[in-house]
């Protein structure tokens, strides 16, 4: 396998979540012709082991195989030239994935898994892969059945914000989406000078030419790649939430310009974990 060939890890199970996310991890491998490789891990939760059945390991492995044949399958029917490996691993699923992280590009997974809390917003499993994994993690919800054609990018002054706009760029003169770049402002804390601040309209100019400054060099690069700039004086998180109802997928940094060092997921990101209404992918 090609060194630098782009790697994908999508985490695998039986639930139908885990099917589409390894529908969308096809074909992103298939577009940067890139490989793909389809870990499962050991999870208590599958529906048999609460019901005492197959609870032999011999049995739980070979159930492993079958499922990821299944889905093995299921990627060839449809992207035949993508480099294509499985894997199991006695680890929980979370664990698995942080560590096959080490050695890739991006990692996908569904919202929800096998497990019977799938009432919630977003599995724990998702949630631990974001807040561990060493890159971006996509976390696939259910498309649309008409896509909107759009990449909403959240932005501020971090580094991960950055990071997060130059992949969803990338991703958007890949799929042909136009991207949405939103700047959402609110004071840090009470010493916050912008909050003496008397004049919004003229505060907002100042933040969308910072923000075109920012885009600027992704539009260079990616001339044919439309991007537009959103300013709001609101909650980032609200604004976000609301643009992924008219997204395909939100893309955010792990942690914005706030936080404290060694955070691994800042309040937006945790916060569109369960609430944005599309597939987002968390870039650090």
């Amino acid at each position: 396998m090609d060194d630098n060939q782009y790697r994908i890890v999508a985490g695998v199970d039986s639930s139908h979540a885990s099917t589409t996310a390894v529908e969308w991890a096809a074909r992103s491998a298939a577009a940067r012709q890139g490989s793909l490789r389809l870990l499962h891990g050991f999870s208590p939760d599958q529906s048999g082991f609460a019901f005492g059945m197959d609870t032999d390991a011999d049995a739980i492995r070979t159930s492993g195989e079958r499922l990821l044949a299944r889905l093995a399958a299921h990627v060839h029917a449809a992207h035949d030239t993508v480099a294509l490996t499985t894997a199991q691993s006695d680890d929980y699923p979370a664990k698995a994935l942080v560590r096959a992280s080490l050695a890739a590009d991006l990692v996908v997974l569904g919202a929800h898994g096998d497990s019977q809390l799938g009432l919630a917003s977003v599995g724990q499993t998702a949630t631990q892969v974001a807040s561990h994994a060493s890159v971006p993690v996509t976390i696939v919800r259910g498309a649309p059945d008409d896509p909107f054609g759009r990449i909403t990018v959240g932005l501020d002054p971090s580094e991960d914000a950055r990071r997060a706009l130059a992949w969803a760029v990338d991703e958007a003169g890949r799929t042909g989406a136009e991207v949405l770049a939103v700047h959402a402002w609110q004071p840090q804390d009470a010493d916050d000078p912008h909050l003496r601040k008397a004049d919004w309209a003229a505060y907002s100019r100042q933040v969308e030419d910072r923000v075109q400054e920012w885009i600027e060099p992704q539009r260079r690069a990616h001339a044919d790649v439309k991007v537009q700039v959103q300013v709001d004086r609101a909650n980032p998180s609200k604004v976000l939430t609301m643009c992924s109802r008219s997204s395909d997928l939100v893309v955010v940094g792990a942690r914005g310009s706030g936080g404290f060092e060694g955070l691994r997921l800042g309040r937006v990101s945790r916060d569109l974990l369960g609430h944005a209404a599309c597939s987002l992918t968390i870039v650090r």
